[in-house]
């Protein structure tokens, strides 16, 4: 066989629809086991370990795999190539001074499968997976198929977790399909489906008793509310402006990350302030200045002992900063900028107000980093784009 039949070979694979359907397929599989697997207490409850050694190596090399294939079966701009291999750089970077994690190979891996779909299918999608694996976690708990953990709280309070690994990941869960809902209808979200979820979480949240959720998803439903009320009034043209909205956007990450720095360092139980603060966030503040005074912040991050809900750091911007290292947690904050503002681009208005809960939830919660929350970042490969068609302006090359 010669160069040229091959490259004609790879050509018709390329622009092939089973290619096309197997990659939906492998998106579907991928994302859907990792929510599953990793929020609920299947792990637990059976021999099977999605965390096991053998798994895990397993998933990273099947990652690496199918990173490799898309390389060669779809095209890249050269802004795409500079950024997708950057990024593996980074990775490997990291991963040599730090280990190997499997979090960013799988959203790298999850964001070049669908690179090329469009973005209603890549939101829609992600909105029935997330639907779908809450429903089956509550069914494989309400059938004892898979356990419910108790935790007690310190009032007396007993909560459960449904099926799900924590009582909070299981408001997080909640929110989350709230978020992807969000996501599904772009601009013209439903006020009845949204504050129907009010209630069905209140519901929920007699057994669960987290509060994190039902805040953030209570803040948007009044931030949107606001905003619809402001544009029937006509005087949201020069207050959410593009303009207005970019700035915001991008300077607001890295104003919750210094926050959460400079409220925790200066802590002080003597000051009434901060014990205010403290309370209000169910002693939050106080665990973040407990880590800050006895870590040290790194460029790579360090290993942070914790041994009960007790000695437990829950401030994403915290936990990211001390245990995935500076480079690591600016990258993020730098992505939910640019993600914010391409969002908004792409006709998402009330981006702003996501963007605000997405930070409120990792101020209160470390499951903001996590792929079995976090589907932010799956988006990153259709966002490269400048519109559906998949077009960057600039020549495509295709890699054989």
């Amino acid at each position: 066989m010669n160069i040229s039949s091959l490259r004609l070979r790879i050509k018709d694979l390329i622009e092939s629809e089973s290619l096309k359907v197997f990659y939906k397929i492998i998106f579907v599989v991928i994302v859907f086991s990792q929510i599953f697997f990793g929020a609920s207490t299947f792990n637990w409850t059976s021999s099977f370990s999605f965390g096991s050694p053998w798994l895990y190596f397993i998933r990273y090399y099947a990652g690496v795999l199918v990173i490799i294939l898309c390389l060669i079966t779809k095209k890249f701009s050269s802004k795409e190539l500079k950024i997708y291999f950057s990024m593996i750089v980074f990775i490997m970077l990291h991963a040599a001074i730090r280990g190997f994690k499997w979090d960013p190979i799988y959203f790298l891996t999850a964001a070049m499968i669908v690179k090329d779909e469009k973005e209603q299918w890549v939101a829609t999608t992600l909105f029935w997976i997330h639907v779908v694996n809450f429903l089956l976690v509550l069914s494989f708990a309400y059938l004892d198929i898979i356990e419910s953990i108790i935790h007690v709280r310190s009032n007396g309070v007993i909560r459960s977790s449904l099926g799900f690994w924590h009582p909070n990941v299981t408001g997080a869960m909640i929110l989350a399909i709230f978020i992807a809902y969000l996501f599904k209808k772009k601009d013209k979200p439903s006020m009845y489906v949204l504050v129907a979820f009010v209630p069905a979480f209140w519901v929920l949240n007699q057994r669960i008793d987290s509060r994190t959720g039902l805040i953030v998803i209570a803040f948007m439903i009044i931030g949107i509310t606001v905003m619809k009320l402001f544009e029937k009034q006509n005087l949201s043209l020069k207050l959410f402006s593009n303009m207005n909205m970019r700035v915001f956007m991008n300077v607001l990450p890295f104003l919750f990350l210094f926050g959460s720095y400079i409220l925790s360092y200066f802590f002080t139980i003597d000051n009434a302030v901060f014990r205010f603060l403290n309370q209000l966030f169910t002693g939050r503040i106080r665990l973040g200045n407990l880590f800050i005074h006895e870590y040290p912040i790194t460029l790579w991050g360090v290993d942070i002992h914790q041994d009960s809900s007790y000695r437990f750091l829950d401030n994403g911007f915290l936990v990211s900063l001390l245990t995935l290292g500076l480079i690591y947690t600016l990258l993020q904050l730098f992505y939910l900028s640019w993600f914010g503002n391409k969002m908004m681009m792409r006709g998402h208005k009330y981006m702003p107000i996501i963007l605000i809960g997405i930070l409120l939830f990792g101020f209160m919660e470390r499951l903001v980093w996590s792929p079995i929350w976090n589907t932010m970042f799956l988006f990153g490969g259709i966002l490269l784009r400048k519109n559906e068609n998949g077009s960057e302006g600039s020549e495509y090359h295709e890699h054989a």
